[in-house]
């Protein structure tokens, strides 16, 4: 159930930074290409930490230390990116930020849901990887709607 809540709130962040990184930098006069820039870093550097956490994880088999670790340090990238991202013509902090997000963010989504499958193994694959997507979807929802709330007042 706290794999569920946690990891689910983690795809909802991702989805919704994902989703409003443009309405963020551009508020604070950043270009659409420096946005796009930022979103394309954030999706590459989480595929390539996902291939290298994969490998480490197969290796050690430490799925929930790594997941633990992870989330900490996806935490940190995004408080980071919250905060450098309010200051104008910081663009090579954003973009690091942006890409420690993705490597930590995202390299944690197939540890999480091999673990998710090992937490619930009665319950099939399908199954377990299907509640966590609902569950990420719901706080998506959630976030999208309260950020653009905000935005709004």
């Amino acid at each position: 159930m706290i794999l569920l809540l946690c990891f689910g709130c983690g795809i909802a962040i991702f989805t919704c930074f994902s989703t409003l990184l443009e309405q963020i930098l551009c508020v604070k006069g950043y270009t659409n290409d420096f946005a796009g820039l930022c979103g394309a870093l954030f999706i590459v550097f989480g595929v390539v930490g996902a291939f290298l956490l994969g490998l480490f994880v197969d290796k050690t088999k430490k799925f929930t230390e790594v997941t633990k670790i992870n989330m900490c340090l996806a935490a940190l990238a995004c408080i980071a990116f919250a905060l450098v991202s309010q200051m104008k013509h910081q663009n090579f902090a954003i973009a690091a930020a942006s890409s420690l997000f993705g490597f930590f963010g995202f390299s944690i989504y197939p540890v999480a849901m091999e673990l998710s499958v090992e937490c619930s193994y009665p319950i099939g694959e399908a199954t377990s990887a299907g509640l966590i997507f609902i569950s990420g979807l719901r706080h998506n929802s959630f976030h999208c709607l309260s950020g653009s709330h905000l935005d709004h007042s």
